[in-house]
């Protein structure tokens, strides 16, 4: 637990999550997605994600048969993959290691690689496309 005042650090937050002590599960909001939306109980015929949110909407309106939705553009200029490059950089290879293995599951299920490396961590002349080639970014398009 935290002993000083003032915002929770990235990093701080991350041993929250990882620190094996923990004897409660996560709250809701933190916990690894496949205990909450149990996808070894329910045949799930569609995933979407958030990297592709404009054309998997329109895939999932195409096949409930609607035609004439207008969706809200998305807002330009808003690159994630920057963010959180920086947030990563800021955690050592043991949080690192420890925070995908808390997620792995989520990363095989869902569609994303869990394959981390220390070169998709650091923050270099390539910045957000490493770690999007290399890192927890990168997702594997599969549709049902």
């Amino acid at each position: 637990m935290r002993s000083g005042g003032g915002p929770v650090t990235f990093s701080e937050f991350v041993e929250h999550i990882i620190d094996p002590r923990r004897r409660r599960p996560l709250d809701r909001h933190w916990r690894p997605y496949h205990q909450l939306c149990q996808p070894c109980h329910v045949r799930y015929d569609f995933i979407g994600h958030y990297e592709t949110l404009v054309s998997d909407s329109r895939y999932v309106l195409r096949r409930l048969g609607i035609r004439d939705a207008r969706l809200p553009r998305p807002t330009a200029g808003h690159n994630s993959s920057d963010h959180v490059v920086e947030m990563f950089s800021q955690l050592t290879q043991t949080q690192l290691r420890r925070l995908v293995d808390v997620f792995r599951l989520d990363f095989e299920l869902f569609g994303y690689s869990a394959n981390v490396s220390q070169e998709a961590r650091t923050r270099s002349d390539h910045g957000s496309q490493t770690f999007a080639k290399h890192g927890a970014a990168t997702r594997r398009t599969q549709r049902t």
